[in-house]
């Protein structure tokens, strides 16, 4: 069973391997090959932290399978990043 859990710092090795996997696949729908470096990676998810986005990871077992990335804006939450590894979609 897969658990949506609130972000830890014991997660941010697995969140950034997710979000470079999610900046390179976006790009490619765009045409596009970007490798993004560890630095672009670090300061995406010090950003998110930063400005009080709320992250959340889901996990089956031990292994991060996804994230969700929230923000609110005048009382309203708003998805701003969803990424699942291709593996655990359409699983239910």
């Amino acid at each position: 069973m897969i658990q949506v859990l609130p972000f830890t710092e014991t997660d941010r090795s697995e969140l950034k391997k997710l979000i470079r996997l999610f900046r390179v696949e976006t790009a490619k729908l765009k045409d596009r090959d970007v490798q993004p470096s560890e630095e672009d990676i670090s300061q995406e998810l010090n950003d998110y932290l930063k400005n009080g986005y709320s992250i959340f990871t889901a996990r089956q077992d031990e292994l991060c399978a996804g994230f969700l990335v929230m923000r609110s804006l005048d009382g309203v939450w708003w998805v701003d990043t969803l990424y699942t590894l291709p593996e655990y979609r359409r699983i239910g």
